[in-house]
């Protein structure tokens, strides 16, 4: 995760895709690491920028739309670019806030990878805006429009945008993955 830490820093905190509730926080998201509490009445935003790797959750990205069970517990689906044994796509588990030995722990802080899938192509993660969730199951669609790895490494220190890193691969098949919840 080193390699990919120093071109994070800038990541955009400007969170404008959606907001979900945490328990009871309330996040503004985008598609990157990065979300922004704010105060449901007023809708100024609480404290500093919130960075899903402040919590134990090594994703570079994560979608702004994540799913919410009944009981209140939140699944979202992040990437990992440098996970071991090559990129992944994490499934992260957000529990409804609880109290333990007598200490009140966020959605965030219980945090937790449920499942993991292995990219195809390992210097080209699928680019995905979400993610499917049944009763029992999650699924995922890795599309052939992708993230060239080394192509982001070199466009971050010419200063050119995360755009630039996108391709196509009109030949590549569509790749369904069904995991167990």
């Amino acid at each position: 995760m080193s390699f990919f830490t120093p071109l994070q820093r800038d990541v955009t905190d400007n969170c404008l895709v959606s907001v979900c509730h945490f328990g009871d926080e309330l996040y503004a998201m985008t598609e990157t690491n990065v979300m922004r509490r704010i105060d449901p009445e007023t809708l100024e935003t609480v404290g500093e920028k919130t960075n899903l790797e402040e919590y134990l959750i090594a994703v570079n990205t994560a979608t702004a739309h994540p799913h919410v069970d009944p009981d209140g517990t939140v699944y979202n689906m992040g990437s990992s670019f440098a996970a071991k044994g090559g990129p992944q796509y994490y499934i992260v588990k957000f529990p409804p806030p609880a109290v333990v030995d007598g200490k009140k722990k966020s959605s965030l802080d219980q945090a937790k990878v449920v499942s993991n899938i292995p990219c195809e192509k390992k210097l080209q993660p699928s680019y995905y805006h979400s993610f499917g969730i049944t009763e029992n199951y999650f699924i995922f669609v890795e599309q052939p429009y992708v993230l060239n790895l080394k192509n982001f490494l070199l466009n971050a220190f010419l200063g050119k945008s995360f755009l630039a890193s996108m391709e196509w691969h009109s030949k590549k098949k569509v790749c369904g993955t069904i995991t167990s919840l």
